[in-house]
């Protein structure tokens, strides 16, 4: 016995006009309407953070400040003339531990680095640079060196005793007029702040 085939609906024209797109569905509205509104406070908040000092200007950057540097979007002119930034730096710790060895672990100096972590290391990068700009207080050195000696452990019988925070740097010379000869970096250090660790403290 053959079996009838299904019957199809008939298919209902198309009452679109010619160069008028289709109606968005409700999720896909909503979902330009936050990608719009998120493009629009970014480029708003680029506007007052970059923007010359003003009373306007100074009243919404204070109170956006936490958030923007918790995400990292701070910006400054300070690579742009007309005076561009003339110093390379980074800051390292140099870690003591109790068989006496000292083991070295740069913050925020991004060479020799691909390019994922480029991306994840650019906020410490910002961070050495704005403590490098103005200097903080105790409580920021504290926990920088709390944090480098937890995040680099050689077990629990070779535990951190003593961290110290180094400032380094070196002045940017103009081009030379051989350019195939460059200059050799004249380094310089400044050891800022040192912290003697009690193991059992340290999680």
């Amino acid at each position: 016995m053959d079996s009838a085939e299904p019957t199809l609906a008939p298919s209902l024209p198309d009452t679109t006009p010619s160069g008028v797109a289709p109606p968005l569905d409700p999720s896909d509205r909503w979902e330009r309407w936050a990608i719009t509104a998120f493009v629009v406070f970014y480029l708003t908040l680029a506007h007052f953070w970059l923007a010359p000092s003003a009373y306007i200007r100074d009243f919404v950057v204070e109170r956006l400040r936490p958030f923007v540097m918790v995400l990292g979007w701070d910006q400054t002119w300070s690579m742009f003339a007309p005076e561009p930034g003339h110093i390379n730096f980074f800051i390292e710790s140099r870690i003591l531990y109790r068989n006496g060895r000292e083991s070295i672990y740069p913050i925020g100096r991004l060479s020799g680095m691909n390019l994922a972590a480029r991306l994840l290391h650019e906020r410490d990068r910002k961070l050495v640079e704005n403590w490098y700009a103005a200097e903080k207080g105790t409580s920021y050195y504290t926990q920088l060196a709390l944090a480098m000696a937890r995040s680099h452990p050689l077990g629990a019988d070779n535990p951190p005793m003593r961290v110290q925070l180094v400032r380094r740097w070196s002045a940017i010379p103009m081009p030379p007029e051989d350019v195939r000869q460059p200059a050799p970096p004249n380094w310089r250090e400044d050891v800022f702040y040192t912290m003697s660790l009690d193991p059992k403290a340290l999680p």
